[in-house]
């Protein structure tokens, strides 16, 4: 609750058990949300339900979470740690500054216009194309075959 949910906000994926329990909790000891709570709901929430949020500190389950566009990955009660390895050991087996680049493109696109999404989005599929990861990449895509990022990093 509270400063637990600002920090599972802050991340760019969340896996959430479908009873887990998420509170703006503040209100309930006289405080107002910090450590980006309200930014982070923002991004998902209209204003409205923002501030209910916010004021009455009531719990949301995962499920609901989920339905709001809040949590990823929806996880039976006691296997959602299990998904969330899952879920990391994909990510980890990815193209490292790809990604990257694929993350800063997801952070600005709520900030661009239109057109300068589309210039920041060219100007990483430029730079893109001259690292060893396009080019395993696409190598794998050719002979019909995994792609082997892992190898890159050694």
């Amino acid at each position: 609750a509270g400063a637990g949910l600002s920090l599972a906000l802050a991340c760019d994926m969340l896996v959430a058990a479908r009873n887990a329990a998420f509170s703006v909790a503040y209100v309930k000891v006289g405080l107002s949300p910090d450590g980006g709570a309200t930014a982070f709901l923002a991004e998902h929430l209209s204003r409205q339900l923002l501030t209910e949020l916010c004021l009455t500190g009531d719990r949301v389950s995962g499920e609901r979470m989920q339905q709001l566009g809040l949590v990823n990955r929806l996880a039976e009660p006691g296997d959602a740690l299990a998904q969330a390895i899952a879920l990391a050991a994909q990510l980890a087996d990815g193209p490292l500054q790809a990604m990257a680049s694929i993350k800063s493109l997801c952070r600005a696109a709520y900030d661009n216009s239109l057109e300068q999404q589309l210039d920041l989005e060219a100007e990483l599929m430029v730079r893109a194309q001259a690292t060893p990861e396009s080019a395993e990449g696409i190598a794998a895509f050719l002979e019909k075959r995994p792609a082997n990022y892992l190898q890159l990093r050694r």
